[in-house]
């Protein structure tokens, strides 16, 4: 086994719920450990403690609850500061989506042409709630008559969907850190 499989093969990657876990898994590199917490709190009190039991690398990946870049930055900090406490900060990474992980999904100009109607809807229910606004378009769309969960299911099918989410900032970094072994925990 090379060098960079053993990073991919012994990465754990710990989320807030199985929605994350849902399409991270099918934005990343394969052979992933994901680690689903039930919220932010279970996640990183779980997380700490795998730190002090295994010496693997460890990805954190949640949502910040903000839009806002020094909330952002401070909600990294005190992250980083906890999860130090139970190993070096050299085995981690921390990303964190503004404001949730469904951000991701308000950019794709295909997802959009292709599953959805943008709405003319305030920016702030764009910006704040996309999770919401998203669920909105879908219930509009399909009348109710297909559940969040499928939706999200059939769309991470569809490999234009996959590969226009993947160009998404954050998304690149997480895949990014994961291919380079070379800034891997650097």
């Amino acid at each position: 086994m090379n060098k960079d499989t053993k990073y991919k093969d012994n990465t754990y990657i710990f989320v807030e719920g199985e929605t994350d876990k849902m399409i991270l898994s099918k934005l990343l590199p394969k052979n992933l450990k994901f680690i689903v917490g039930k919220g932010y709190s279970a996640s990183v009190s779980r997380a700490r403690t795998f730190m002090v039991k295994k010496d693997n690398p460890f990805l954190f990946i949640f949502d910040s609850n903000t839009v806002a870049p020094e909330e952002i930055e401070s909600k990294k900090t005190i992250l980083n500061d906890y999860l130090g406490q139970a190993g070096s900060k050299d085995r981690y990474k921390i990303f964190l989506f503004a404001p949730e992980i469904e951000s991701i999904f308000t950019s794709s100009n295909k997802l959009f042409e292709k599953y959805l109607k943008k709405e003319d809807k305030p920016i702030n229910e764009l910006i704040y709630s996309p999770k919401y606004y998203i669920k909105t378009l879908i219930d509009k769309k399909y009348n109710t008559k297909i559940s969040y969960i499928n939706f999200l299911s059939e769309i991470l099918s569809d490999n234009d969907i996959i590969e226009d989410l993947q160009k998404n900032e954050t998304i690149k970094n997480i895949i990014n850190t994961i291919n380079n072994k070379n800034t891997l925990w650097a």
